[in-house]
């Protein structure tokens, strides 16, 4: 009764329009409560990690892409961020450029082999042969299938050749090559202390990336000594290809 009889005295003090909107009022603040109280605030562990931008990123670069465009990427990045000294890029490098063709002339039969030329660059103690930023130093000139090569194994005949790379390109190198008049392939092999060898005359040859030269005459300069492994005279070409160009060296193989 004595809650009855408050609201009683309650009523004629306020009035009963009062009473309504008070009520009115109550009910619309009870129900934003309730509607508060369904909302919880995500938890912490429910928050995405990635934003949608990265996720498409992701999904993008987890293609592989064919060789031709980890060429370009290569190539690109190594002209655009310097980061030619990455040996983490260079595998992937040298099988594209590996891939590349060969943009070797070809001769008919019993056409003259043009004569390569020697001449100065700046920077080096020697005369050179091509283009660069990959030189020759002129041992192909004799290159021959004589009795007077370093080394003959069923056929293959090795001579020393020595190559001349600008500090001004420190990235790999493939060198490949074939007889320009003829049917008849070109072998390579590295100079590494080790003496002409059947099992490592490799139609390519691989050279990596370096950081420091190797001639006190030619600071930066670096000297490749290689060997160049021919079967039969005529006329060959080698190509010379790296991170953003490919140059060509033609020369003659003696049969004397």
């Amino acid at each position: 009764m004595g809650i009855l009889h408050s609201r009683a005295a309650i009523g004629p003090i306020l009035g009963r329009p009062m009473v309504r909107s008070l009520a009115i009022i109550g009910a619309f603040l009870l129900a934003l409560t309730a509607c508060s109280a369904s909302v919880q605030p995500a938890s912490p562990t429910t928050m995405p990690t990635t934003a949608p931008e990265v996720q498409l990123l992701a999904t993008a670069t987890s293609v592989a892409p064919s060789a031709p465009e980890v060429r370009i990427r290569l190539e690109q990045e190594c002209r655009q961020y310097g980061n030619c000294g990455d040996p983490t890029n260079w595998d992937a490098l040298v099988l594209a450029l590996e891939q590349r063709p060969l943009q070797l002339p070809d001769l008919n039969p019993g056409e003259a082999c043009p004569e390569p030329s020697l001449r100065p660059v700046e920077g080096y103690p020697f005369e050179v042969v091509g283009d660069g930023p990959v030189y020759e130093l002129g041992y192909l000139a004799v290159v021959s299938i004589d009795g007077n090569v370093a080394y003959a194994h069923e056929g293959w005949h090795w001579n020393k050749v020595v190559w001349a790379r600008d500090p001004q390109y420190t990235g790999p190198i493939v060198m490949r090559g074939r007889q320009l008049n003829g049917p008849e392939t070109l072998r390579f092999q590295r100079i590494e202390g080790a003496g002409p060898t059947p099992e490592l005359a490799l139609p390519s040859l691989h050279i990596p990336a370096y950081t420091t030269g190797n001639r006190d005459d030619a600071p930066g300069w670096e000297d490749i000594m290689t060997w160049v492994v021919v079967r039969a005279s005529g006329c060959y070409g080698v190509q010379i290809d790296g991170a953003g160009f490919s140059t060509t060296i033609v020369f003659e193989v003696l049969a004397q």
